[in-house]
């Protein structure tokens, strides 16, 4: 079943993953993860996206990535790590799938105030703004 626009998911606790997935199953919840570095584990879940029925989750602390998962739980793959470079985050902040099929997430953080968009096979494409007050920035 695909998820849809009412879709609910949430970060909660050390490490867990859970949520009411859409409106026909009312009342069900999943959780999933467990507190670590490795591979699948969060340390600080900070922002979901539910994007073509996944979920993509962003942890903040330690190994900054985004974690994909199917609906189910499965952990699909991860990508991203901390930097500044173009494919790289300081501390992302959302996620979601734009009108051209693509990936955009937001960021902060000592310099990369910005915006990276990168396509279905998670490869970066651009990013636009900065830090400051200023339009575009």
């Amino acid at each position: 079943m695909a998820l849809t626009r009412r879709d609910f998911v949430t970060a909660v606790g050390a490490g867990l993953l859970g949520g009411c997935l859409d409106n026909t199953h009312r009342g069900d919840t999943v959780a999933w993860g467990r507190q670590g570095r490795r591979f699948g584990e969060f340390l600080r879940p900070r922002a979901i996206g539910v994007c073509e029925g996944d979920v993509y989750v962003i942890d903040t602390t330690g190994r900054v990535r985004i974690l994909e998962y199917t609906r189910e739980g499965t952990l699909l793959t991860q990508w991203g790590s901390f930097g500044t470079a173009e494919d790289q985050f300081i501390y992302p902040t959302g996620i979601t799938l734009g009108p051209d099929n693509e990936f955009i997430v937001s960021e902060y953080g000592t310099g990369a105030e910005r915006i990276h968009v990168f396509d279905t096979e998670r490869r970066f494409l651009r990013q636009w703004g900065s830090h400051g007050e200023s339009d575009g920035q």
